[in-house]
């Protein structure tokens, strides 16, 4: 297990939550992510840029120095991808409609997942064009906020994201039916580059 950061348990209760925290903990000790998102970048891989328009995007806005505070944070999470010896291994699944958009708010974000892809051995990005699937080949977490699976050590953990905020949970059939969709989903998902390319014609 990696050492965890001081930085970690520091961190005040406005800017990193109990379940936020939880899962920062979780990732510090795991050997892999599976993050399937729809809508948004995972935050691993988000550029500061990125990270601000996502952290921003709230009514009532927040206070400056909390914005602040949460893009370290988020930056600074960023950091287990890349620790030396057994860096987290990442296998992130997008939907078109998160790169899309991820395109209108940085237009460096798209280069940066592509750099980190390539850059990065443990780090494997698809994207998954919904406009050719069936919804019941995408399944009813299509509709949520995405969801992200954390495994290794003696933890793991379902991580959702909702209009009812963060769920987590380290229930063993909730934990198996969102393994079985994200295999699903990242079968059907292209590489990144591939998808790109597409695009581009």
């Amino acid at each position: 297990m990696a050492k965890l950061p001081e930085w970690i348990s520091a961190q005040p209760e406005h800017i990193i939550g109990d379940l936020h925290r939880r899962v920062t903990v979780a990732e510090y000790g795991a050997a892999q992510v599976r993050s399937f998102q729809p809508l948004i970048v995972d935050g691993l891989v988000q550029t500061p840029e990125y990270a601000h328009a996502v952290i921003s995007n709230v009514d009532p806005p927040l206070p400056r120095h909390i914005v602040r505070g949460r893009m370290d944070y988020r930056t600074r999470r960023q950091e287990v991808l890349r620790q030396p010896g057994d860096p987290l291994r990442l296998s992130l699944v997008l939907g078109s409609t998160a790169v899309e958009q991820a395109q209108r708010i940085d237009s460096g974000q798209v280069g940066h997942l592509q750099r980190v892809a390539q850059e990065l051995p443990n780090v494997r990005i698809g994207v998954l064009d919904v406009d050719g699937l069936a919804a019941a080949e995408l399944g009813a977490e299509w509709l949520s906020g995405g969801y992200r699976l954390i495994d290794g050590g003696d933890t793991a953990l379902a991580a959702t994201e909702g209009a009812l905020g963060m769920i987590v949970t380290d229930d063993q059939q909730q934990l198996r039916r969102l393994g079985d969709h994200f295999a699903r989903m990242e079968a059907l998902a292209v590489p990144l580059d591939a998808y790109l390319q597409q695009q581009a014609q």
